[in-house]
């Protein structure tokens, strides 16, 4: 895709699709991380949509949360999709939260307005400040991990960390790209910690100890 306030490795141009195995592999991995709590996991892209198996990828992950309640799932559009009110009503049985963010400058329409409350509308204003997350972005534009090292580095481990962030109201996202590789964040700049393939908690928190992030001087780590 490629949108202007975008801080995930997406391009204009993609066309690497996640394979239903390893999106399989990366719900297990996140229910592994929610044994000792709630959590969210965002599906995201690129487009999730565009996946020509959206709805296999998204009724596989539901399936996979059903043992896990406090797990939320949500789902991060640019809400082009929402024109198809079927399949809007099929992906809201599907998911907790359906988040719409819509980038003026990369998309002339604005999406279909539902009123639901399990849709969320976030304007590109919003997010300018995330920056672009890409090679030549300056260090001031590329995102934080807020702290997810920090907690490592004291003692904890990766799931213990996690849980920490969440009760002080802090979010990291921990990233899976599409073929698998496990990064410690969404952008380009973040360390690699992985796959899921191979990774155990272990070796994930061991690789979050680590990592170094001299590349984004917003991680606070």
């Amino acid at each position: 895709m490629g949108c202007s306030h975008c801080v995930a490795s997406a391009t204009p141009g993609g066309d690497t699709h996640m394979a239903r195995a390893v999106f399989s592999m990366a719900m297990a991995m996140a229910m592994r991380c929610f044994d000792a709590g709630g959590g969210i996991v965002f599906i995201s892209g690129g487009e999730p949509m565009e996946h020509p198996a959206a709805l296999e990828v998204l009724r596989l992950a539901h399936r996979i949360r059903s043992c896990k309640r406090r797990m939320r799932l949500h789902l991060l559009s640019n809400g082009m999709f929402l024109a198809d009110r079927a399949l809007a009503q099929q992906v809201l049985g599907l998911v907790d939260v359906i988040q719409v963010t819509h980038d003026a400058s990369f998309y002339p329409h604005e999406p279909p307005q539902i009123d639901h409350q399990r849709i969320d509308y976030t304007r590109v204003r919003k997010l300018v400040n995330l920056g672009r997350a890409r090679a030549l972005a300056t260090e001031q534009d590329r995102p934080a991990c807020h702290g997810i090292r920090e907690r490592v580095l004291d003692g904890l481990d990766l799931r213990d960390g996690l849980i920490e962030m969440r009760r002080t109201g802090l979010q990291h996202n921990c990233t899976i790209q599409a073929d698998g590789t496990i990064t410690l964040g969404p952008s380009p700049q973040c360390a690699t910690l992985g796959h899921v393939y191979t990774a155990t908690h272990a070796t994930l928190t061991a690789a979050v100890r680590e990592a170094t992030c001299a590349a984004c001087s917003a991680t606070g780590a």
